[in-house]
């Protein structure tokens, strides 16, 4: 859970205030712009290079994880293609389907009922893994 929330919160704050700063200025292409290529530099350079550098165990991100990031880009296209504009309802939308992901995962947690393989040695390297979920 830390990885998915506080972290990831943690590292896109920059990115946050540079897109605020860029839509209260009235660049809203580039704020847009800035969003959508940091995400595919992350999901496929970093966790690219990553992965040559040593393969990874992907064991900790579970389907709720992969299907609320689909359902992400699926309302994000389908907001954007409709009339080439993200407004106040639709920016709403996203933040309630990640607002209600991250309650679902802290509760779940609390609980005990994470989908998650239980925290030990990476199942290749046989290294103990950095954050993995119970």
């Amino acid at each position: 859970m830390i990885g998915l929330t506080i972290i990831a919160v943690g590292t896109s704050l920059p990115e946050m205030a540079t897109s605020l700063i860029a839509a209260m200025r009235g660049y809203s292409s580039m704020a847009i712009g800035n969003i959508i290529g940091s995400n595919i530099f992350n999901t496929q350079g970093i966790l690219g290079v990553t992965a040559l550098i040593q393969p990874l165990d992907a064991g900790a991100i579970g389907w709720p994880d992969l299907g609320t990031m689909a359902l992400n880009s699926v309302a994000m296209v389908l907001c954007l293609i409709t009339r080439n504009l993200l407004d106040r309802k639709e920016g709403a939308l996203l933040l309630v389907i990640y607002s209600a992901y991250t309650a679902w995962l802290a509760l779940a947690s609390r609980s005990g009922r994470v989908c998650y393989r239980r925290p030990g040695p990476d199942r290749k390297t046989g290294k103990a893994g950095l954050l993995t979920l119970s």
